[in-house]
């Protein structure tokens, strides 16, 4: 363990996002969920160190992981807005197709067109001569779409 969980770190919710964040972003998955797990005892249970934790299991394509913390939040009494909800089972979804199992990656988000929830589209922001642009994932709207996907 490379931090003392019960005097290293202010048990904020910010701070401890961020931790989360660096540490499963370094493949220290189980440091990550071990931050979370302190968390917990002190706070309620949060979606946003678990989704975080989520993203992690996909750069590191951790499967296992993944599956346990999109079970225990979808079918938790966590509250869940749409867009956790949504995300919890996109990147587990992702998980899975990057470790090529692509049925069960089809298979929630199946799940989650069934259920109607909602799924947003990635979006980012550049800016070119002083000019905002806007895309969205696979968003062919653009004038020179074709050349940016290529």
């Amino acid at each position: 363990m490379l931090l003392n969980h019960t005097t290293d770190y202010p048990k904020s919710l910010g701070f401890s996002a961020k931790l989360v964040d660096v540490y499963g972003r370094a493949g220290q998955l189980s440091e990550a969920h071990s931050i979370i797990r302190v968390f917990e005892k002190t706070h309620p249970r949060t979606p946003v160190l678990y989704i975080s934790l989520l993203a992690a299991c996909r750069i590191h394509k951790n499967a296992k992981l993944a599956l346990e913390i999109h079970d225990e939040l979808i079918q938790s009494n966590v509250p869940l807005t749409d867009d956790q909800r949504s995300a919890i089972v996109v990147l587990t979804a992702n998980v899975y197709s990057s470790i090529g199992d692509h049925d069960r990656s089809l298979h929630l988000r199946q799940n989650l067109y069934r259920n109607k929830i909602p799924k947003y589209s990635g979006v980012t922001w550049t800016e070119i001569n002083g000019i905002m642009y806007e895309f969205y994932a696979q968003d062919i709207r653009h004038p020179r779409s074709k050349e940016i996907y290529e």
